[in-house]
């Protein structure tokens, strides 16, 4: 639509006609966006995939196969009501457990004529897990290390004082100390400068 009127002007005597061929009640079931939560996990975590569908009123069933790489695909019906437009569909999936760029894509099970929005892709960041030296004596800070073991997030390495001594405490994103009942002159004086950065 031109605000100024037909361009080029149409010769005097000339009458447009226009001819509307379509379909008299189109329907379209689409994927309008998909979002990553979080968009970037560890290895073997969960996360959610939150899928945007829209379509014209009507009604429409169908379903979603989400798929992570070569994982298996994941299943969820989709279901607009009649006057109904927009819903969200949520995956719960599994992030692969090799660090790295993984493909995702969300497509509708039954392809319509308009098949540009019935597929989306994104890409899932599997990072590495963030390196952790517990600093420990005996079995006193066990359960520190189940605990952080369970949550998956960091990749543990336990040590006495006198072995984490020895250690490039660089080499960790974080250093813990688990119930010392006396830390070594040397190494507290690398833990200061470790915390100073």
């Amino acid at each position: 639509w031109d605000p100024r009127g037909t361009q080029p002007p149409l010769p005097e005597g000339v009458r447009p006609l226009l001819f509307d061929v379509g379909l008299a009640r189109p329907q379209n079931l689409g994927i309008e966006a998909l979002e990553l939560v979080p968009p970037s996990v560890v290895p073997g975590r969960r996360f959610e995939v939150r899928v945007r569908v829209r379509g014209t009123s009507g009604g429409h069933e169908n379903e979603l196969i989400a798929q992570v790489g070569e994982a298996s695909p994941e299943r969820q019906p989709v279901v607009l009501a009649a006057g109904q437009n927009e819903t969200t569909v949520t995956f719960d999936l599994l992030a692969p457990r090799e660090p790295g760029p993984h493909p995702l894509t969300v497509q509708l099970a039954a392809r319509d004529d308009f098949k540009a929005d019935d597929v989306r892709h994104a890409v899932l960041t599997v990072r590495r897990k963030a390196r952790m030296l517990t600093i420990r004596e005996g079995d006193a800070a066990r359960l520190w290390e189940v605990a952080i073991d369970t949550l998956g997030a960091f990749e543990n390495t336990s040590r006495t004082p006198e072995e984490a001594d020895r250690e490039n405490l660089t080499n960790y994103a974080v250093v813990a100390l688990g119930h010392l009942p006396r830390i070594p002159g040397t190494l507290w004086e690398r833990l200061q400068t470790y915390v100073r950065g």
